[in-house]
């Protein structure tokens, strides 16, 4: 773990949690650091953390759960649920269909910036937004080259697929994350917004500005999270991580044994 402890000594990041598992079993969990910096609080394994664009490959998963049920195709197009994206053109002014495989990939074209999102976006103003509000922003932006042709990251484009999955399962799409991934998974200290009582387990996220550690967002549990940003909004653990990605690779994890859940 030389990297992880250089990090810390370095001033890279302030402190982190780290789990390796092999064949469903724990090799190593160990934390480094400090999860608050004002405070001098050490990270915890079980330390709550803002886990970032990990998020999207949840947020897929998520999507293909509809894919296994028959609400949703691969190679349907965006504008098949959502009509307003049959006027985004690419960047010869023409229209090009995007399919729902190019949101997951980062090949739909897409710009990568998410329209009415404020720069630093941990704050009560952009969680009272709405997916559909972001979605319907997203369609009047120009692709920045035709569906398919190439890979370029784009934040915006799951925010079209959290869209499409709020109308065919015909609810939030924060509830059916939780309802279809978080719970059959058992991953217990996943969250897009972290309950007050969990709170001395939550770690500050920190950010660089002029060489100085500056803090990007410190979690209120009064803030009301109406937007589940589908692209990073969520907090977790390295071992509820764990626990997703042992759903893909088949083999069960300790506290799963006896229980298989298919995300997708």
């Amino acid at each position: 773990m030389e990297i992880i402890t250089t990090a810390v000594a370095d001033g890279d990041v302030p402190g982190a949690s780290v789990l390796v598992m092999q064949r469903g079993e724990t090799l190593v969990e160990q934390a480094y650091g400090l999860s608050e910096l004002e405070t001098k609080q050490p990270f915890q394994n079980d330390t709550i953390a803002w886990i970032a664009s990990l998020t999207k490959p949840i947020s897929a998963a998520a999507a293909m759960t509809l894919v296994d049920q028959g609400l949703l195709s691969l190679d349907d197009p965006v504008e098949k649920y959502l009509p307003e994206f049959a006027g985004q053109v690419g960047p010869n002014g023409e229209h090009a269909p995007v399919l729902i495989r190019q949101l997951m990939s980062h090949s739909s074209g897409i710009q990568s910036s998410v329209p009415l999102r404020p720069r630093f976006f941990f704050e009560p103003g952009w969680y009272s937004r709405s997916l559909e509000e972001v979605a319907a922003a997203i369609a009047e932006t120009p692709l920045t080259f035709p569906p398919g042709e190439k890979t370029e990251y784009s934040n915006a484009a799951p925010y079209v697929l959290g869209r499409i999955v709020e109308i065919q399962a015909k609810q939030p799409f924060g509830e059916y994350v939780r309802e279809q991934i978080f719970e059959p998974l058992e991953m217990r200290d996943t969250e897009y917004a972290i309950p007050a009582g969990k709170m001395n387990r939550a770690a500050t996220v920190y950010r660089k500005q002029d060489g100085e550690t500056v803090v990007f967002c410190r979690f209120d549990p009064t803030w009301e999270v109406k937007m589940t940003m589908p692209d990073g909004g969520i907090f977790s653990t390295p071992r509820d991580i764990a626990q997703f990605a042992q759903a893909f690779l088949g083999s069960e994890s300790p506290s799963s044994r006896g229980h298989q859940p298919r995300p997708c």
